[in-house]
């Protein structure tokens, strides 16, 4: 009777009839009033203790997958605050008991299910890049064309002009 279950590091699948070997979901009107009321609880998650928001955004799968393998995408993700994020249980595969607990390891670099807006990241090259703002998916069509290979039609990403 589940109708939505999560996955590794934020990611929510609708327990969809048709698509899960025992679904209950209906597609079309059911899985998208399902999805909007997971989108607007996690949005209303705080933390108990200081009452900050503790999700910035949810995102629908067509916002963030497209290619030959979006029907394996997950239905939502959810993108944490900076300071949230799934439990390390929860990453595991594991249930915790809380749905908010502190996180008092000692940790670093991990930004697990944290929203991709507060995570810019850093773009090291040894040529000048003529894009002002270049995407960890503009690398692969770049280095493609650098090397005289033309990137697939499908590929995501453009070419930034490495030079």
């Amino acid at each position: 009777k589940t109708r939505a279950y999560a996955l590794a590091l934020g990611q929510i699948y609708v327990n969809l009839k048709g698509r899960e070997r025992q679904g209950v979901v209906e597609p079309g009107a059911a899985y998208d009033s399902l999805r909007n009321e997971l989108v607007r609880k996690f949005g209303a998650l705080r933390d108990p203790e200081t009452d900050e928001s503790i999700v910035r955004h949810v995102y629908k799968r067509e916002e963030i997958y497209n290619g030959p393998y979006f029907s394996e995408a997950p239905d939502l993700v959810v993108g944490f605050e900076r300071g949230y994020r799934v439990s390390w249980q929860t990453s595991l595969g594991g249930i915790p008991p809380e749905i908010i607990e502190p996180n008092e390891r000692r940790w670093s670099a991990d930004h697990c299910s944290v929203d991709p807006d507060l995570v810019p990241g850093v773009l090291f090259s040894n040529r000048p890049i003529d894009s002002r703002s270049p995407h960890i998916a503009d690398i692969a069509p770049s280095v493609l064309r650098r090397m005289g290979i033309v990137p697939p039609a499908d590929m995501d990403g453009r070419d930034i002009g490495l030079r």
